[in-house]
């Protein structure tokens, strides 16, 4: 579905090549991770690990409530109209709630 996308929209697949390949740019700075996990500031002293385990879950939590948030906005702005891009809009959005980021690494914890 993807792949489908970039085919689509050369402008789109311009844009993501140029953030990609621009030697300023990298996963840390496009991410912002130095700042991100500058947030995480547990206000417990002990060892435990608890504090933070909660505050990673609560920020990973909130950011796919906003993503929900946005496939709802995008549901009652277009409706069933296709998306920017010629993607297929709200329902390419809707499939990507449910769908596990990184599938490889949800096998493998399994056999761990």
């Amino acid at each position: 579905m993807g792949r489908e996308l970039l085919d689509h929209d050369e402008g789109l697949l311009t844009r993501i090549r140029k953030i990609v390949t621009d030697p300023a740019v990298t996963y840390a700075s496009y991410l912002k991770m130095d700042e991100l996990l500058r947030l995480q500031e547990p206000r417990s002293q002990g060892p435990e690990h608890d504090e933070l385990l909660f505050i990673v879950i609560h920020q990973v939590y909130e950011l796919w409530f906003k993503q929900l948030l946005h496939v709802k906005m995008v549901e009652r702005t277009i409706g069933a109209r296709r998306g920017t891009g010629g993607s297929a809009g709200a329902a390419y959005l809707q499939q990507t709630i449910g769908r596990p980021l990184f599938p490889d690494l949800r096998e493998i914890r399994t056999q761990l």
